[in-house]
């Protein structure tokens, strides 16, 4: 849950700060203003952030399953049979 999570609030945090951005004037002639930048920085960077945890936590779940596992690797299995 918290992976998915992550990578579907990283998007919301995007959208929202895009929009925000376009929505108190902050591009004017197809510039952005110098405190747009800002904005847009921090929330470029919080949206990186999200959705690298994100993944991160869809990664460890993954992995947590696999080692979890009762059984030996088949190169110990190989051994046991020589």
């Amino acid at each position: 849950m918290l992976g998915s999570a992550g990578l579907i609030a990283g998007l919301a945090l995007l959208a929202a700060g895009v929009y925000g951005v376009f929505r108190l004037d902050g591009v004017v002639d197809g510039s952005l203003r110098p405190w747009a930048w800002a904005v847009v920085a921090a929330v470029g960077t919080g949206f990186i952030h999200m959705q690298v945890l994100g993944a991160a936590a869809m990664v460890t779940l993954m992995l947590e399953g696999e080692t979890a596992r009762r059984q030996e690797a088949s190169i110990g299995k190989e051994k046991e049979q020589q």
